[in-house]
């Protein structure tokens, strides 16, 4: 027996020895808080306290106060023996966290021992925003918990859960603390580990009214190893967002709420704990724009490029010439207008559309692709002004000069003739030729097929019994199929659901990933979200299925338990990593799919292996 089960073993004879003959039969009953302070969406713990007895009841249901949420609850007993009496208490913690700012007093709690009506005091608590002042356990003396390792060109610092933990680091930043209105700023979301977490829950950025936001995060938001003050962590991006504030001032972006189970380093038996990282809020400084905007200025606020062309430039009368005007850049293009121009009457916008595209660089291109047909000869002229924007870089209004395409016009060479005629041909009920009319056809773009002949009549007769015989011929297949599925429903109508389920498992795994593939090529980086939920979801159904292991039970803490020794290790190591890395990457929304078929090819890689050593083992 190694030296920690002995030692559990014998606390518990302790505890059990201490309780029945203990001499203190007094009992009291209070609640504490483990902080006075904490922002919003914070966690925080309230303990229910009894001494002198084993368990507790409540008189009438708990309430904590309005905004306040609990989260999950714990149960423990503690032992003392103090100048040879011992004496034994009862505790219940409750996590909770508050939705509000405001200042909330909680209890006092009616609790019910033996038949006995106990009440508790009443505890207060402030809830500030999130990052507008420091939250500590109160029972530190300090208020540090900052890594001060600031990078350059940010104002975000690393925060720790405490300034004796040091294995969970926390970190917001801004890559610009002072920008003009409408000028990008990039936010990162970083969260740096040492060992396992376990989400609880995740309080976003929240961001001005008057921001607009795009989401750069990606499905693989693992980035790597990072060396912190000289501690190697895996770092993970939480959120990216790239934000354009419209309007000039002075803003605060509260710093975002992380709770998770974590490694406690203070733990004898290092099990895990909740926990709760808060970062600090961003400052930003917008500034408005200079006052002397030209009078073709539209809004554009960054670097930008524009080019224009046409794919020909002579072309014979009602001929179609595509213009294609491209604006690209770094900067607002979103809020760009319309390309303007200017065109004679005797040309016609057959159709006109724009496109907004991101290269891989952070580039947005803007594209305007416009048709127009002339409808006269001669000389025409399509006339694009200049466009102005703002330069962040230089602080000045710039122009993209604008330009002129000529078209050069012919008469249409495409005449009339006999040869160029088209023969229209009708016929009699009995099907011979009646009347050959030439018609000219050159101005038709589609021809109506001739119905009621006698030959089209055959036709229709071959095709109606083609019909009837496909019908005959599904109808017995669905009749078939129905008859098998009832043999295989009745050969399985003695088997256990659970054993039914374990031998399908795979095949619904198949199906449900085959389905999410040919779903995730037609989706939208807005849905890529979406996708991931789906995936997760799929996986972790199979395991449900496959191993009759619990829902709850699906975590990278507990599949070691529950699948030791039905699988192989190494395939179990890879789980727990795929596992953990979903609970980062449903932090927040992730519109970009660029890794996302890899790994949706990598878990059906992985769960082949798995149904492979599983099924070998049961043979």
């Amino acid at each position: 027996m190694n030296m920690k089960k002995s030692f559990c073993i014998v606390w518990i004879l302790l505890i059990c020895g201490m309780s029945i003959f203990a001499a203190n039969k007094e009992v009291s009953v209070r609640i504490y808080l483990n902080k006075d302070s904490v922002v919003v969406g914070e966690m925080f713990k309230l303990s229910v306290e009894a001494s002198g007895v084993q368990s507790l009841d409540y008189a009438e249901p708990l309430d904590f106060g309005p905004n306040i949420t609990q989260i999950r609850s714990e149960q423990s007993m503690s032992s003392s023996w103090v100048n040879g009496v011992s004496s034994v208490s009862y505790t219940i913690a409750y996590y909770l966290r508050a939705t509000e700012k405001g200042d909330y007093t909680i209890g006092p709690f009616k609790v019910k021992i033996r038949r006995d009506i106990y009440e508790t005091n009443s505890v207060e608590i402030k809830v500030d925003e999130a990052g507008s002042s420091p939250s500590v356990p109160s029972n530190q003396g300090g208020n540090n918990n900052s890594v001060n390792n600031q990078q350059p060109g940010g104002n975000g610092s690393y925060k720790a859960v405490d300034r004796t933990n040091r294995n969970y680091l926390l970190r917001v930043n801004a890559d610009k603390t002072e920008v003009y209105k409408n000028e990008p700023v990039m936010i990162t979301v970083d969260l740096y580990i040492r060992a396992h977490v376990q989400t609880i829950s995740y309080e976003a950025l929240k961001l001005p009214t008057a921001a607009w936001t795009e989401n750069l995060s990606d499905s693989q938001n693992l980035k790597g190893s990072e060396t912190i003050n000289g501690i190697s962590y895996q770092h993970y991006e939480i959120e990216k967002k790239r934000v354009f504030i419209s309007r000039e001032g002075d803003y605060d972006i509260p710093g975002v709420v992380y709770n998770f189970h974590g490694l406690s380093p203070s733990s004898f038996f290092y099990s895990y704990e909740p926990m709760t990282l808060v970062s600090d809020p961003i400052k930003l400084k917008v500034k408005p724009l200079p006052p002397n905007a030209p009078a073709n200025y539209s809004g554009l606020v960054g670097d930008f490029t524009m080019n224009i062309s046409a794919d020909k430039t002579t072309l014979d009368a009602k001929d179609i010439a595509a213009l294609t005007v491209t604006i690209e850049g770094m900067g607002n293009l979103h809020a760009g207008k319309d390309i303007e121009y200017k065109i004679d009457d005797t040309i016609d916008v057959f159709s006109s559309k724009n496109s907004l595209d991101e290269a891989k660089s952070g580039m947005k291109i803007k594209r305007w692709e416009i048709l127009l047909q002339p409808t006269e000869t001669g000389t025409h002229t399509v006339v694009f002004p200049d466009v102005s924007y703002f330069d962040v870089k230089s602080g000045q209004y710039k122009v993209l000069p604008g330009k002129t395409i000529t078209l050069n016009v012919t008469e249409n060479r495409r005449k009339s003739s006999e040869d160029d005629q088209s023969k229209v041909i009708h016929y009699n009920e009995d099907g011979t030729k009646r009347l050959n009319v030439v018609r000219d056809l050159s101005d038709i773009t589609y021809i109506r097929m001739n119905v009621g002949s006698k030959q089209d009549r055959l036709n229709y007769d071959l095709w109606f019994n083609l019909f009837v015989i496909i019908y005959i011929v599904v109808i017995i297949a669905i009749l078939l199929l129905l008859f098998v599925r009832f043999i295989i429903y009745r050969k399985n109508s003695d088997t256990p659901d659970e054993v039914v389920r374990s031998k399908n498992a795979y095949k619904v795994f198949a199906a449900a990933i085959a389905k999410l593939q040919k779903s995730h090529k037609s989706s939208t980086p807005h849905e890529t979200a979406n996708t991931i939920d789906s995936l997760y979801k799929i996986l972790e159904l199979y395991f449900v299925q496959k191993f009759n292991i619990d829902s709850v039970e699906f975590t990278s803490r507990a599949l070691q338990d529950k699948l030791s020794g039905k699988i192989g290790q190494e395939s179990l190591d890879k789980l727990r990593d795929y596992v953990l890395q979903f609970d980062m990457m449903r932090f927040g929304g992730a519109d970009s799919s660029v890794n996302l078929s890899d790994l949706i090819s990598q878990i059906s890689v992985l769960i082949r292996e798995i149904e492979h050593q599983a099924n070998g083992k049961t043979e």
